[in-house]
């Protein structure tokens, strides 16, 4: 019995080694899955900084902190931290779930491909923040762009539509979700490389979390850009729709009804008891 015990004991010690070696991943896996969908390494600013040489201009702790929880330092008013956010739109980087030795082999990985001559590019142009890239598309481009958007019209790999947690100021667009931001300056804030990094490899927990079985189709992404920067362009004529009046006209109606329904039955109802119509035959017979 004590062997058994003890083989169970080798075999479950095994198993938890080759879940962690499965977990682990070196710093290339983890600058890829976190951080390229809003900075690169060389080739310019993206949604942040180009984080070529970073780890030669801030120190190690100051870096670790801040990919950890951007917001706490930048709420504690680290002088350093709130430049950052200002500097680029003021778009908040999302905390990551890294501990200090997965940081530490994203920096080692970052602080490699600064010292080699080519850059990391990302997927489409690079640009400063708050310029604004070359984008052609077309009207249906942008009417695709809102179905997708509004989810009338299904993703293809079955992700969940952007207004289940976004809303976005358009005319044609009911008021969204509140989990996630208002995308109305998307454009604005991010510009297209900003836009088509995020939908190509969302960096935020819950979005990379939705997509990660779901990814969307490139047709899919240059539809949603456009719808993104036709809003943004489009913000100042639209006037969102107001749905209260509808919900209360609604809600009245249906309490309408309601009442009908209570009054039909109560109406309906049995009068009297059961020895109350006995009594009454009794008496009519005599």
């Amino acid at each position: 019995m004590k062997g058994r015990n003890i083989a169970l004991m080798i075999y479950f010690s095994a198993f938890l080694i080759m879940a962690g070696g499965a977990k682990a991943q070196n710093g290339a896996d983890l600058y890829n899955q976190y951080c390229a969908a809003c900075h690169t390494i060389g080739s310019g600013d993206l949604i942040g900084p180009d984080l070529k040489g970073i780890t030669g201009k801030r120190g190690q702790t100051w870096l670790i902190s801040f990919i950890q929880s951007s917001e706490t330092m930048i709420k504690d008013g680290n002088p350093e931290a709130v430049k950052v956010f200002e500097k680029y739109n003021k778009t908040p980087m999302p905390d990551q779930p890294l501990d200090n030795s997965e940081v530490e082999k994203v920096l080692d990985y970052i602080s490699g491909q600064s010292s080699s001559d080519t850059g990391m590019e990302t997927k489409g142009q690079t640009n400063k923040p708050g310029e604004k890239s070359t984008f052609n598309y077309t009207k249906a481009d942008v009417q695709t762009g809102l179905a997708l958007f509004k989810g009338t019209r299904q993703l293809e790999n079955g992700g969940a539509s952007c207004v289940s947690c976004h809303t976005i100021k358009h005319d044609a667009v009911i008021a969204g979700g509140s989990l996630a931001r208002n995308l109305t300056d998307s454009y604005n804030n991010m510009g297209i490389p900003g836009i088509q990094a995020i939908l190509v490899n969302p960096p935020f927990p819950e979005m990379s979390i939705s997509y990660k079985n779901h990814p969307l189709t490139d047709k899919e992404v240059n539809a949603l850009t456009a719808f993104l920067a036709d809003s943004s362009k489009e913000a100042i004529y639209q006037i969102p729709r107001d749905n209260a009046k509808y919900f209360v006209i609604t809600g009245i109606f249906l309490w309408m009804i309601f009442i009908g329904i209570i009054a039909l039955i109560w109406v309906r109802r049995k009068r009297g008891s059961v020895n109350d119509a006995i009594y009454n035959r009794q008496i009519e017979i005599h």
